[in-house]
């Protein structure tokens, strides 16, 4: 089985990844920076701050890069160019030099800028950089370093909210936070049908696909194959949780999307659907 580096392996995604990966037999690094130990560790864990490496303890066949700057209040423009462009320019010379044969990037659907007027988005929609963040801009620089390289394979999978446990900072933690405490929920767009969310069961399933498919050089955009009316998920929410939260519709601040996943279908990923996911989120840890 391959030998794979999961960078990241401190944080909610990358942790679920490097799990995953070591149960279905491959044989799993993980990369961390500073001192952090994920709390489940059943593999060997290397140390690096990768915006500053020159190398990295490990010797392999594939990189599963979840590393890099996420979206937070007081982030600065720096420090998301530092992060996610410098890190993947050494991630790609360390990778090179190791003769990795693919790298699987987790990029951003905020790629595409927050005030894109396309209400489906997929992998060649236009990316509005002028209108969009600093950590999205830093993605998708990333992508292009990534794309250009010439000496490493790549995989990009471009992720929307990622639910399962341990996440935080999406519009769905807080909704759940929020319904825990019988506190009011707040919902906007209450009719459009979306699925801009992924859970990180199907995320790690597609994952082990492209690696046993050796799928190389492509994008996907990721999210739920069926789409669902805002609404509709919140009151799912809130039966699974015996909340007593009031939902209350508000006015849509930004144009609202949906993602179109066909090509993602077509190469072998596959979803559950949101109350199933749901239900398996209140029921069962990573097994």
């Amino acid at each position: 089985m391959e030998r794979i580096l999961v960078t990241g392996a401190g944080g909610f995604v990358g942790s679920y990844l490097a799990e995953d990966l070591q149960c279905h037999g491959y044989g799993v690094t993980g990369l961390v920076r500073g001192n952090f130990t994920p709390a489940k560790k059943t593999y060997p864990v290397v140390s690096a701050d990768l915006a500053e490496a020159v190398d990295v303890e490990w010797n392999g066949d594939i990189i599963v890069h979840a590393a890099g700057r996420v979206p937070s209040a007081g982030v600065s423009a720096g420090e998301y160019k530092r992060d996610n462009i410098d890190a993947m320019e050494r991630l790609l010379k360390i990778a090179a030099r190791k003769k990795v044969s693919l790298i699987i990037y987790l990029s951003t659907m905020d790629i595409y800028g927050r005030k894109n007027t396309e209400k489906i988005l997929d992998e060649n929609t236009e990316k509005i950089l002028d209108e969009n963040t600093e950590y999205g801009i830093s993605k998708y620089y990333a992508e292009r370093l990534l794309q250009e390289n010439g000496r490493v394979n790549y995989v990009i999978l471009r992720v929307p909210g990622v639910f399962g446990r341990g996440m935080s900072n999406t519009w769905l933690a807080r909704a759940i936070n929020n319904m825990a405490q019988d506190n009011a929920v707040e919902v906007y767009s209450a009719g459009f049908a979306n699925n801009n969310f992924i859970a990180i069961e199907d995320l790690a399933k597609f994952i082990r696909t492209i690696i046993s498919r050796s799928i190389y050089n492509d994008v996907f955009v990721l999210g739920n194959e069926e789409k669902i009316r805002i609404i509709d998920m919140m009151n799912i929410l809130k039966e699974e949780m015996r909340s007593k939260s009031e939902i209350v519709v508000r006015e849509n601040r930004i144009i609202p999307f949906s993602i179109n996943v066909s090509h993602a279908l077509a190469n072998g990923f596959s979803s559950v659907n949101f109350q199933t996911m749901v239900k398996n989120f209140f029921q069962k840890d990573i097994q």
